[in-house]
C-alpha cells in the first residue's frame, strides 16, 4: 500500500513539471514571436503624409452688357510648388461647354504668372480670354496638370449676376381687413443702385398697372405704404402688384394676397 501511494506521487510530480516547462516555452515563443514582428515593422520606413494642393478659381467679365467672360484666375492656396517651362510639364486647361474647341491649347505657367514657370502659395495665374468670344452663359471646365498629374480640376459656371431689383420681403397687416379699413404693406427691395429707383403698388383689382408710390429710403432698405382710401369697399381676395423699377428701367413685379372680410 506505502509502494502504490509512493509512485501516484512521483507520477504526480512528474506531470507537475511537465505543465510548468510547457507554460514557460510557450510564453517564450510568444516573446519571441512578438519580438520578430517588432523587429520586422520597425526596419519599414512609414509613408510619409503627403501636401494637399488647394486653389480657388473665378471669373471676371465686361464687354458688350457685361456679359463677355474677359479672364479666369486662379490662386494657389496650399500644398506643392508648381513647376514648369513648358505646358508639357506644367500647364493650365481650359474648356467652354459652349464652344469646346474655342480655346485649342493650354495655357503656360508663365502666360499666367507675369513670365515666372513657379507657381507657389498665395501666387494668382491669371490669364485673359477677351479674344475668345466667351459669354454668359457658359460653364468652364479649368484643370491644371503637374508632370502628368491632375493638381486641380473645377468647373466654374460663367453666369453674370441678374440687376433686376429682388424683393425680399412683402407683408401685409393685418392679414384680413374689413371693407374700407386701412391696412399696412411693407416690403424690403433690394437694388444693385441706389439712384432713382422706385417701387409701386396697385390697390384696385388683380392685375394692372402699380400707379400707387410707395415711401421709403430708396436703394437698398425698407419701403413701405400706409393703407388709406381707396381701399377696397368689396369683401373679396385682392392681389396687389407691386413693381420695383430702378434707374436703368428694369423692373420687377410682385404679387401679394389681400383678404377682405
Amino acid at each position: 500500500m506505502i509502494a502504490r501511494r509512493s509512485l501516484r506521487r512521483r507520477r504526480l510530480g512528474r506531470r507537475g513539471v511537465s505543465e510548468t516547462v510547457a507554460t514557460i516555452l510557450l510564453l517564450g515563443m510568444t516573446i519571441t514571436l512578438f519580438s520578430s514582428i517588432f523587429v520586422f515593422t520597425s526596419r519599414n520606413p512609414t509613408a510619409q503624409p503627403q501636401a494637399l494642393n488647394e486653389f480657388t478659381a473665378a471669373l471676371s467679365y465686361g464687354g458688350s452688357g457685361g456679359l463677355q467672360v474677359l479672364t479666369v484666375s486662379i490662386t494657389h492656396l496650399s500644398g506643392n510648388v508648381i513647376t514648369g517651362s513648358a505646358t508639357s510639364q506644367a500647364g493650365v486647361y481650359v474648356t467652354s461647354q459652349r464652344h469646346p474647341v474655342a480655346i485649342p491649347n493650354p495655357f503656360s505657367l508663365a502666360a499666367g504668372l507675369s513670365g515666372s514657370s513657379t507657381w507657389g502659395f498665395a501666387q494668382t495665374w491669371s490669364v485673359s480670354l477677351s479674344t475668345y468670344s466667351i459669354t454668359s452663359p457658359d460653364n468652364l471646365t479649368v484643370s491644371v496638370i503637374s508632370h502628368d498629374q491632375l493638381q486641380y480640376h473645377t468647373v466654374l459656371f460663367a453666369l453674370v449676376p441678374s440687376n433686376y431689383p429682388y424683393f425680399l420681403n412683402v407683408k401685409i397687416t393685418p392679414v384680413s381687413v374689413a371693407p374700407n379699413a386701412a391696412f399696412n404693406l411693407s416690403s424690403i427691395v433690394q437694388f444693385a443702385s441706389s439712384l432713382g429707383d422706385n417701387v409701386k403698388v396697385n390697390l384696385t383689382a388683380i392685375g394692372g398697372s402699380a400707379v400707387q408710390a410707395m415711401n421709403g429710403p430708396g436703394g437698398v432698405g425698407l419701403y413701405y405704404y400706409d393703407g388709406t382710401a381707396p381701399n377696397p369697399a368689396m369683401a373679396k381676395t385682392y392681389y396687389l402688384v407691386l413693381t420695383a423699377t430702378d434707374m436703368n428701367g428694369l423692373k420687377t413685379n410682385f404679387a401679394v394676397a389681400l383678404m377682405v372680410t
